[in-house]
């Protein structure tokens, strides 16, 4: 998919119709198939991230993140976790017409996909995770999880941060009281 984007980019259909001799309509008709059956596959970075974690660590932690790096975190999965959301749709959707999964299944992808562009989108983290007073929250990272799953713990991470400060009261800062003598006026 990489090597077909960087070579001819942009290749659709629309070019292939317009192409003037036979062999560019079968190499255009190809390339743009090839790009519409895996528009929703995980662009190579992932791929390469998902394998390099798995090799380093292989026991789930909870990592304490600044808010500037859970934006980056949240830029850079979003989009990659929606992706996936949709591809988890589509392959659950055939698991069913298949009889090879259950119904409640597919209920359950279709779930996710919507949360995931209700909740899971940039501008409704970003402004959730504004509201963190502490500077930092705690997500539970898991070495090779995929992106979706990473979404959800940051999502998980932010809420328990915010549920954190609702629960714990700010503190009051009283001012020293000094007694004033008072005797020299008269009532």
């Amino acid at each position: 998919m990489a090597v077909i984007q960087l070579r001819n980019p942009g290749v659709t259909m629309a070019d292939a119709m317009a192409a003037t001799t036979r062999e560019d309509y079968e190499l255009k008709f190809n390339l743009a198939n090839q790009v519409q059956r895996y528009k929703n596959a995980d662009p190579l970075e992932e791929i390469v991230r998902r394998s390099l974690e798995r090799g380093r660590d292989q026991e789930p932690s909870d990592r304490r993140m600044t808010i500037r790096d859970v934006a980056r975190e949240i830029a850079v999965i979003e989009p990659i976790a929606h992706n996936q959301a949709e591809r988890n749709v589509e392959d659950m959707r055939l698991a069913v017409l298949r009889k090879k999964e259950p119904a409640s299944e597919l209920g359950r992808a279709s779930n996710m996909r919507d949360w995931v562009a209700r909740e899971g989108t940039m501008s409704a983290l970003t402004d959730r995770l504004a509201d963190v007073t502490s500077g930092h929250i705690t997500i539970r990272y898991e070495p090779g999880a995929s992106a979706l799953d990473r979404l959800t713990a940051v999502a998980d991470g932010i809420n328990l941060e915010l549920a954190r400060q609702r629960t714990t009261p700010a503190p009051t800062i009283t001012p020293p009281v000094r007694d004033v003598d008072r005797g020299d006026i008269e009532r």
